[in-house]
Parts: C-alpha cells; structure tokens; sequence
C-alpha cells in the first residue's frame, strides 16, 4: 500500500498512465518498468522504474473489469510517501540507499563489485514508521 504523507500541501508529483501487462498483479507501492511490448511489469531493478500508484488489490481493481487496463505510476520527485512494499527483515537508518529488489519491493543498496551498472538507487529511506510502513523519499 502506498500513502503520502502531507495530501493536501506537497500532494503535486508528476504522475503518468500506461497499460498493464494481462498477467501482472500489482498493489500500489509496487516497482515497475516498461517491458518490449511497451506495457508495464514488475520491476527487477535491471531498467529505469517507476512506483505505481494504481491497484489490483481487491476492491480497488481498476483492471478487472476490461474497463481500464492503464494504471499509474509516479514518474517525478517525491517527498514523504509510505510504503508497505519493502523488505521489513532489514534495517533502514534515515537516507539509506534503497534499490529494487525481488518482486519490485525495495531494499537497501548493496554496491557490486565492479559496480553493476543495473542496479541504481531508486530512493531513500527517511524512517522505518512500523514493521509494515516505511517513508520514503525519491533519488
């Protein structure tokens, strides 16, 4: 799940839409990229990502209905958003480095050595909220 924190003051982050892949499931929070076919997946963090902002989980579906089969995803800067999409087993001291780990879930960054060029730092942590929330911030 994600939230952002201060909705009405710092609530105006650049938002885009794209098609979903059919066999995709997301929740928001989740890290996503664009695959060969132009429609969007979850990340591995080996190309440039976003954070989706749109839903699958039950009751927020905007896909299940043929409807819409776009959903949205932060593609600017942001400050202060919780997520409940990260790796919980690990610690986060403020502005820890974070990567996209398995299934598009963030965790801290761990440099390669050599470097690997496909693994960037995607945000930051501002602070562990609980077991289940972390704010965030983006890179």
């Amino acid at each position: 799940m994600l939230k952002k924190m201060n909705r009405y003051i710092g609530h105006a982050y650049s938002v885009a839409n794209a098609e979903l892949k059919s066999s995709v499931e997301v929740e928001e929070g989740t890290w996503i990229t664009i695959d060969t076919d132009g429609k969007l997946i979850v990340s591995d963090g080996t190309k440039k990502s976003f954070m989706l902002t749109g839903s699958q989980r039950t009751g927020r579906d905007y896909t299940a209905n043929g409807l819409f089969k776009g959903v949205s995803f932060i593609h600017g800067p942001f400050y202060g958003m919780n997520t409940s999409i990260f790796d919980a087993t690990k610690d986060y001291p403020p502005m820890t480095p974070l990567m996209i780990g398995a299934n598009g879930i963030l965790t801290p960054f761990v440099a390669a050595t050599p470097p690997a060029l496909d693994k960037a730092v995607v945000a930051y942590a501002i602070k562990k909220i609980s077991a289940t929330e972390l704010e965030i911030l983006s890179a």
